[in-house]
């Protein structure tokens, strides 16, 4: 699958530079390396080459959050993560944008969880995986406790292999059976078998919008549908600057985030003052800001302004 190919099943027709960014700085190193064209200085062409127009996108509609919304769609993640420790839920998917603490929340819950042997294990996977080793993963951790995090691994979402085996995994009937039949070298040395039943569970946690994917009515769009389905879905419904701002500033006063990086009150205050008032010319609006940020500031009380200014804002 070419990069145009993959993008066209999350985007449209266009996508800017940003939001390439945002979903994942590999794609758009890719794109700038020449798997994709310009449309504009900023934006990049998702078309068939021959100019041929995707199909139309249905615009989901993204409202405006309040504080109150955000902190109580955080408080949701909270009990659903609680479901998948109790093992009263086989899936859940959570979608919103990088950088808002998705991962640091289930992943501290789960650690307790091992800790206090709630759950067997965890495991998590960042980055990417392939079909067939998301196959063994889900051998190598099938029984009940055991739960998979899939962090970020949104080039999945494009596999259709890696999507069916997932479908196969979290099926609603009583006995969830797995199958690889095919002739694999590579499972054989392991041991693994061509087919076997999972009781375990799956953490998706994604910077893509499920229902984008689904209204655009694409080749993926059948498999996204059908594996939401067999997930509980939470959105955060995080999407603009001051959306992500705002629940910064709630992992900043309701969190272990400061005792965790070593600064006061009046450093993150600091820190998120200055975040406020440059919001529009961060390169990233995200908790990987404060963590950066606050560096800069135990390093250098008097310049770290300065250092910030200089490293982290967009000069265009």
């Amino acid at each position: 699958m070419t990069l145009r190919e993959e993008l066209r099943n999350i985007f449209s027709d266009y996508v800017s530079s940003k939001r390439l960014i945002q979903n994942n700085r590999d794609y758009y190193r890719r794109a700038c390396a020449g798997e994709l064209t310009r449309s504009t200085p900023k934006s990049w062409d998702l078309r068939e080459p021959n100019g041929k127009t995707a199909p139309t996108q249905v615009t989901v509609p993204v409202p405006k959050n309040t504080y109150a919304e955000i902190e109580k769609r955080f408080s949701m993640l909270n009990i659903l993560g609680d479901a998948i420790v109790k093992g009263n839920m086989n899936a859940l998917m959570v979608a919103g944008a990088p950088g808002v603490g998705k991962t640091y929340e289930l992943e501290k819950k789960l650690e307790k969880a091992m800790n206090d042997t709630s759950i067997t294990s965890y495991v998590s996977i960042k980055g990417t995986v392939s079909a067939i080793v998301l196959y063994k993963t889900l051998f190598e951790n099938k029984n009940r406790g055991q739960v998979i995090v899939l962090d970020d691994v949104d080039r999945i979402y494009g596999d259709e292999e890696a999507m069916n085996i997932l479908k196969a995994a979290l099926d609603s009937s009583v006995v969830r059976k797995v199958s690889w039949m095919k002739a694999s070298r590579f499972l054989e040395e392991d041991g693994i078998p061509n087919s076997f039943e999972y009781e375990g569970q799956v953490v998706f946690i994604t910077n893509v919008n499920p229902d984008r994917i689904i209204a655009k009515d694409g080749r993926m769009s059948p498999h996204m549908n059908a594996l939401v389905s067999r997930s509980v879905f939470l959105d955060l419904c995080i999407h603009e600057a001051d959306e992500i701002l705002m629940r910064i500033e709630q992992v900043i006063l309701s969190s272990t985030l400061k005792e965790d990086v070593g600064i006061d009150d009046n450093q993150a205050d600091l820190i998120l003052q200055w975040m406020k008032s440059k919001s529009k010319s961060l390169r990233s609006v995200s908790i990987r800001t404060v963590l950066q940020v606050a560096g800069f500031l135990k390093t250098s009380p008097e310049n770290w302004e300065d250092i910030a200014n200089a490293t982290l804002l967009k000069r265009y």
